[in-house]
């Protein structure tokens, strides 16, 4: 008995110090089509140092749920393959936590709970975007002007919402800018990359509104500066460890 008691208390011991060890900021990917600084500015100001993916096969070779913790996907300037499309859905299903735009594929569309409603191309030069008060927090207005980036044929698309989705910001047209989906674990966005602004005066832009924006999009799903985030294997960890403890304990009383 105390040999056995004596395994357990080893067992115990050992998972809840690997669980401990492995609450760190896991991998965070960055899948960026259009050089736009800003969700790199945004993860670097949350201390989150992001795994850049430079095409589609990468893409899917480094989406593991169990040592990615978050992926950040902005498509805007090209399609991409099915592949990715199901990679992105697997890793939601599995419990991952995606942000994501794209202004030319709309085939991620059903995985994030929406269908396209409106777009904006150079036709339309500007519009704006009404910020909900779930992410409103540190902007200069909740008001934002979006403007055309003039390398994007497309800068934004507005969407009407599916069964289990939440709008969290309107555009100008009334359609949904910013949608929540999948339990509170995914986001898409409805813009391109530098594109959101305080006003509209070209004299006077200032990424720091889309920056923050971003970060705003981080706490809502649950990642905070500074504040570690377990690996998805972690809560196992402690589960197991917690288990083997309380079997120890039921022993003793035995």
């Amino acid at each position: 008995m105390n040999f056995g008691r004596s395994v357990l208390a080893a067992t115990a011991g050992i998972l809840l110090l690997l669980s401990a060890t492995s609450q760190a900021i896991a991998a965070t990917l960055l899948y960026n089509d259009f050089v736009s600084p800003n969700w790199a500015a945004a993860l670097s100001g949350f201390g989150i140092a992001p795994t850049p993916v430079i095409d589609d096969a990468d893409f899917v070779a480094k989406l593991n749920p169990a040592t990615v913790d978050l992926a950040i996907v902005q498509f805007d300037q090209s399609a991409h393959s099915s592949a990715v499309r199901d990679a992105v859905a697997n890793y939601i299903a599995m419990g991952g936590r995606v942000i994501f735009s794209s202004m030319v594929d709309p085939q991620f569309d059903s995985i994030f709970r929406v269908t396209q409603a409106g777009s904006g191309d150079f036709a339309d030069f500007s519009t704006t975007i009404n910020i909900g008060g779930a992410l409103s927090s540190g902007l200069s207005s909740s008001l934002l002007a979006v403007r055309d980036e003039p390398s994007l044929a497309t800068f934004y698309r507005s969407f009407s919402l599916l069964s289990g989705a939440t709008g969290l910001a309107t555009f100008e047209d009334g359609n949904s800018a910013i949608v929540l989906a999948n339990s509170g674990r995914t986001i898409i966005n409805g813009f391109g990359g530098s594109t959101i602004y305080a006003d509209f005066n070209i004299n006077n832009l200032s990424p720091a509104d889309e920056i923050r924006l971003y970060q705003n999009e981080l706490g809502l799903l649950g990642i905070t500066p500074g504040t570690p985030v377990p690996e998805p294997a972690t809560g196992a960890l402690v589960g197991l460890g917690l288990l083997v403890t309380a079997a120890l304990g039921y022993r003793r009383r035995k």
